[in-house]
């Protein structure tokens, strides 16, 4: 007989694939290493002028052909009444930062200044260690440009800071992000 028995089509159930899921990263891991937040002081100026040389503070003083004393001078005119900076814990007294801000009531207003040296973990972990601390005391604001968006975006994922608004167009650079630390 060549006759053929009908077949019901085969259902195949929906398998789900489970994807590996990204995991947050870990706030307690990156603040575990140690960055040590201090007021500048005068030991520190020999880094800062360092780092002048180096093209640290393009934006902030003109030229970079001073000398010690002249870069001493400006950089005292340019820092406001909040001066910090982070060393690692690495047992070298070398800053890595030089955070200047403006402290108003309880609003802190923060521009960090990277010396060159620092690595990227460096500058994570400073910025992290900073927002942590500071965050229990004041509302801390930062201002940056485009060029830093992908370094805060990726801050974002720790849970210390927010975006909280842009201004497009603000000048040559272009747009400037806001973001505002996060109380835990």
């Amino acid at each position: 007989m060549n006759s053929k028995a009908k077949v019901a089509p085969v259902v195949k159930k929906a398998t789900v694939v489970q994807l590996p899921v990204k995991r947050a990263p870990r706030l307690k891991r990156v603040v575990k290493r140690g960055i040590r937040i201090r007021e500048a002081s005068e030991t520190h100026i020999r880094y800062f002028y360092a780092g002048y040389k180096l093209g640290a503070f393009k934006e902030q003083i003109d030229g970079t052909d001073m000398t010690a004393i002249e870069f001493t001078d400006a950089l005292t005119q340019y820092t406001e009444p909040f001066t910090h900076l982070f060393t690692s814990d690495t047992g070298e007294e070398k800053p890595l930062c030089l955070g200047v801000g403006k402290l108003e009531e309880n609003r802190l207003e923060i521009h960090n200044i990277w010396m060159p040296w620092a690595t990227p973990r460096n500058k994570l972990e400073s910025t992290i260690a900073f927002y942590t601390e500071y965050n229990r005391w004041y509302t801390v604001i930062t201002t940056i440009f485009e060029e830093a968006l992908p370094f805060y975006n990726h801050v974002r994922k720790y849970g210390v800071v927010r975006l909280v608004g842009e201004i497009r167009d603000f000048n040559e650079k272009g747009t400037v992000y806001i973001f505002q630390g996060v109380k835990k």
